[in-house]
């Protein structure tokens, strides 16, 4: 009888490289997401497949995953037979998007200010600082995200659970609104502006002078984003996804 033929030993490297592959393709989905939120893609752009991988060292295969997956969270529209595109916004659809959010998110900032927990002001002023160093350090992605990271925290601190999955179908479409029709420096709302008077007014328990602040600072911010025209100038992938897989958030 023949020995029996023993099993190809597994290569060590393997858990390696599947490994490499899911942060390989975390990182193309960052510089993408990236670049949309900090400007350099405008809206009805579409997204090409070989450019876009050429500029980030990848396969077309990994930029397709990371372009359905975007397009799946919302953040890019999928056309079918033609790929995905940068969304297009209209300024009718922030000012139904604004009024909802005032109404939520006032209700969360009577609940935070009237329970003055001290967990909750730490968790606001730490996130505050966060704020302030991406403005100071003028990477307007971050400066987006962690805006609307604020506004979300003022939910989740909140606590209701179905308001927060409505609020975060509002904040999507606030933050791409925001990349899409800001200027590429930020004036407001991207950083540590309104955001710290709100929160002293909730650590003095003082919610009506909380909501009322909250409330003119969306409305301020609807207003100064419709003077303005969505950007149309486009430097080409290279350019807007320069670094992209190394330097997805600036840092």
């Amino acid at each position: 009888m023949s020995a029996r033929k023993s099993k190809p030993e597994r290569k060590s490297g393997t858990r390696q490289r599947v490994k490499g592959d899911t942060e390989a393709d975390r990182a193309v989905y960052t510089a993408i997401h990236t670049a949309l939120l900090a400007g350099r893609l405008p809206q009805g752009l579409k997204l090409q497949e070989p450019p876009m991988a050429r500029a980030l060292g990848t396969s077309r295969e990994r930029v397709r995953g990371a372009l359905r997956r975007l397009a799946h969270e919302g953040w890019l529209r999928l056309v079918p037979n033609r790929g995905a595109f940068v969304p297009e916004i209209a300024r009718e659809e922030i000012a139904d998007n604004t009024a909802a959010r005032i109404l939520i998110e006032r209700a969360a900032i009577e609940k935070i200010a009237h329970r003055r927990d001290p967990k909750d002001i730490s968790r606001l002023r730490g996130h505050l600082a966060l704020e302030a160093r991406a403005a100071k350090a003028k990477r307007r992605a971050e400066q987006i995200s962690l805006s609307s990271d604020f506004h979300r925290l003022l939910m989740e601190l909140e606590g209701n659970t179905r308001l927060i999955r409505f609020h975060a179908d509002l904040m999507q479409t606030s933050q791409l609104f925001y990349a899409l029709y800001a200027e590429i420096e930020l004036p407001r709302c991207g950083g540590p502006d309104e955001h710290p008077d709100i929160v002293e007014a909730i650590a003095k328990g003082n919610g009506a002078r909380a909501t009322k602040l909250l409330a003119t600072h969306l409305e301020e911010v609807q207003r100064h984003l419709g003077t303005h025209a969505p950007r149309t100038e486009f430097a080409g992938f290279d350019a807007a996804l320069a670094n992209g897989a190394n330097g997805g958030h600036g840092k």
